[in-house]
């Protein structure tokens, strides 16, 4: 799976570091989110991937996620 490819059903994933830039937002921090359960993320193959969907559900749901 590629970066900012789409998946079943059009589904955008996004890597870490494409989330950092997203967020604006430092690798630690993006790992603190992931570690507190306030991002939800998916593993494959050693990689972490976050859906685009859900993550912009995770930043409106005000648990302290700031984009």
């Amino acid at each position: 799976m590629e970066k900012g490819k789409k998946g079943p059903e059009g589904t955008r994933w996004l890597t870490k570091q494409d989330v950092m830039k997203y967020l604006s937002a430092s690798k630690r921090a993006v790992e603190n989110y992931m570690a507190s359960g306030k991002l939800r993320y998916y593993r494959l193959a050693g990689r972490v991937y976050f859906d685009i969907n859900e993550l912009d559900e995770d930043v409106r749901g005000g648990d302290g996620v700031t984009p």
